[in-house]
């Protein structure tokens, strides 16, 4: 066999194709494993070693990758790389592309091009000034305190950043283009930490789902398809827009079954201390105003609380189970221990053992089928109730199927 046959009988061979393999909670707080079979607009199939499982999307709660994501970018030493936040919330990063005035147009993994009209658009963040975490903070800070109806422009000069109100005219492969002080100004994606737009915020919409990238971007939207390699997004600014398997860390889909605890009020909340130090709960807080974080995990959801307290619910036999990761905040370290306890109808349904302020949370899960009052109760433990700062996160309950 001589070079020319080896070659044309090597690129003859078939291309294995690797199916993605993912982790699927349902709506019964339960994990399927499987690979990608096949995806509609109405659900997933996963194809594991006892066959294949189809998975109505509204049945999901979160999907997770199986392995590892593989990170890749379009030509990430590009000085045009620039991450878009759309007004309606999430980052889509990718390389700048050719497109109409008043459109940005993005290159993003896998040599796909998506657009968006700028009226679409909170910010712009040129990537040639990326990882560095005092420029982040200061884009955030100013993207935070966006003014609809004028144009930011963040100038570097140095080590400073400065804020410049103007106009932006328009993005090139060379750089941007700003109108102020009478008149356009120009310069390259390196000396400008980006901008921020005017852009009117439109009416709140609830896209169906959040998807979490291995490059950090996090797009907002709805499924409509997709196969074995990926899934298509319909994006809110941007439209429909391929996401590979191999770049998914996370996503996490809404249900209108779904319903978050915290966002119920309790017909009960009572706290009783030793010193009669009345701890109010606190919403997607701790007790004393931080972040919820058990162990080394912070959540952005749950209801923070002192020991020992008392919070009732009235679920009138409406939901057929309820979850909740517990634990004592990380804040109260090296002190604070609880039990954490769980009653159906004052039946305890579940009680866990000492739990302390260096543990990772523990997960409960109850049948709350035709239960009228969920009653979530925290005891202090062995050190009285010294920073007994309980935290009851992510808790949710699902409704009864109609």
């Amino acid at each position: 066999m001589n070079r020319l046959t080896a070659l044309v009988v090597v690129c003859l061979m078939p291309v294995t194709v690797v199916a993605a393999e993912l982790r699927v909670q349902t709506l019964d707080f339960e994990w399927r494993r499987g690979e990608v079979a096949a995806v509609s607009q109405a659900s997933l199939t996963l194809r594991g070693s006892d066959g294949e499982q189809n998975l109505p999307w509204s049945e999901v709660l979160q999907i997770e990758a199986a392995s590892p994501a593989i990170l890749t970018s379009t030509n990430s030493q590009a000085e045009n790389r620039i991450a878009v936040y759309p007004v309606r919330g999430g980052r889509v990063s990718g390389v700048l592309a050719s497109s109409d005035s008043g459109v940005i147009a993005l290159t993003i993994h896998g040599g796909a091009t998506v657009q968006a009209p700028l009226t679409a658009v909170a910010a712009l963040r040129f990537q040639s000034q990326d990882n560095n975490a005092e420029y982040d903070a200061e884009f955030d800070r100013r993207r935070a305190d966006r003014k609809p109806g004028r144009d930011l422009l963040l100038l570097l000069r140095g080590d400073d950043v400065r804020p410049v109100p103007g106009t932006l005219v328009g993005l090139n492969q060379a750089g941007w283009t700003f109108a102020f002080g009478g008149s356009d100004r120009t310069g390259t994606y390196a000396t400008a930490l980006g901008v921020i737009l005017g852009s009117p915020t439109p009416p709140a919409s609830a896209p169906t789902a959040t998807f979490r990238l291995a490059n950090g971007d996090e797009w907002h939207g709805n499924i409509v398809g997709g196969d074995d390699s990926s899934l298509q997004i319909d994006a809110p600014a941007f439209g429909v827009m391929p996401l590979p398997w191999s770049q998914l860390l996370k996503a996490e889909l809404s249900s209108a079954r779904l319903v978050h605890l915290e966002t119920l009020p309790p017909t009960l909340s009572k706290s009783k201390t030793i010193l009669g130090v009345d701890w109010p709960m606190q919403i997607n807080r701790n007790v004393i105003n931080g972040p919820l974080t058990i162990g080394r995990k912070t959540y952005e959801r749950g209801i923070g609380v002192h020991a020992d307290h008392t919070l009732r619910f009235q679920l009138n036999g409406e939901f057929s189970r309820f979850a909740v990761d517990v634990g004592v905040d990380a804040s109260a370290a090296p002190h604070g221990s609880c039990i954490f306890r769980i009653k159906a109808d004052d039946k305890v349904v579940v009680e866990t053992d000492i739990l302390r302020s260096e543990q990772s949370a523990e997960r409960l899960s109850v049948d709350v089928s035709g239960i009228k009052t969920l009653t979530l109760e925290v005891d202090a433990a062995d050190e009285l109730d010294l920073s007994d700062r309980a935290n009851w996160c992510n808790p949710v309950l699902i409704r009864v199927a109609r």
